[in-house]
């Protein structure tokens, strides 16, 4: 006898790998990240100041947040805490 997995739609949409942009809000099949969302990463410099490095080809490790390059977009992630997404 097989053993019965049910799938919450929250764990669904993670499965299905969305992205979703910190600057607005909207969500995104993966697919299409690389295309309309830039991949984020924040790199903490040994004097102690955090820097921005955008991963245009997706190869660097680690996590990132999403944006689409979009000045509003940018924007409202900076102010929104851009920190806490990545």
């Amino acid at each position: 006898m097989q053993a019965v997995t049910r799938t919450s739609p929250a764990t669904a949409k993670r499965k299905r790998g969305d992205r979703t942009c910190v600057g607005c809000g909207v969500r995104g099949p993966r697919e299409q990240a690389g295309r309309e969302l830039l991949g984020v990463l924040l790199i903490d410099d040994e004097d102690g100041t955090t820097r921005a490095l955008v991963d245009l080809d997706g190869s660097l490790p680690g996590r990132h947040a999403w944006v689409h390059a979009r000045q509003g977009c940018v924007a409202n992630a900076a102010k929104k805490g851009l920190a806490r997404a990545a």
